[in-house]
């Protein structure tokens, strides 16, 4: 939805908006997660949650190919 919405932007800046919107929201769900479901996650701010998306983003493959196996 976020993506839908800045579309002008994602696309001005080439697709580097997309960074902030996916820092944001993990960000956001780590600050929903520590304060209204008592869960022990947290991201320590903007910073902190675009350094981690980057690398879910950069892991994420890899690590679908240990557990499904398939190297197609």
């Amino acid at each position: 939805m976020l993506e839908i919405l800045s579309c002008g932007l994602i696309i001005l800046t080439l697709g580097l908006f997309m960074l902030i919107i996916n820092g944001f929201t993990l960000w956001l769900s780590g600050w929903i997660a520590e304060n209204w479901l008592d869960v022990g996650y947290s991201i320590d701010g903007f910073l902190a949650g675009s350094t981690w998306w980057a690398y879910l983003s950069i892991t994420s493959p890899f690590l679908a190919l240990v557990v499904t196996g398939d190297e197609d």
